[in-house]
């Protein structure tokens, strides 16, 4: 903080403008933890709920979806 004027005006103004800095950083991530939290959860719900053989008549289907986990981070990683 450097101060410019007298007084401790500056030093709650600087206090002021940490603690907004702080609440939009804050608040980016937890948007961020929840927009991840909400395409891993679709992700998991997809897998264990969807049958890719009702969407095919494709012989040779799994009963379940496989999706392999460096896909999934991968996924995670570029969404944005």
């Amino acid at each position: 903080v450097v101060l410019t004027s007298r007084g401790l005006s500056v030093i709650v103004e600087a206090v002021a403008r940490a603690r907004a800095i702080f609440e939009r950083v804050r608040n980016y991530c937890i948007y961020r933890i929840a927009c991840s939290t909400h395409l891993l959860l679709f992700f998991f719900f997809a897998t264990v709920f969807v049958d890719p053989s009702a969407f095919s008549s494709a012989p040779g289907l799994p009963s379940t979806f496989d999706l392999p986990v460096r896909c999934l981070v991968v996924i995670a990683l570029l969404n944005d």
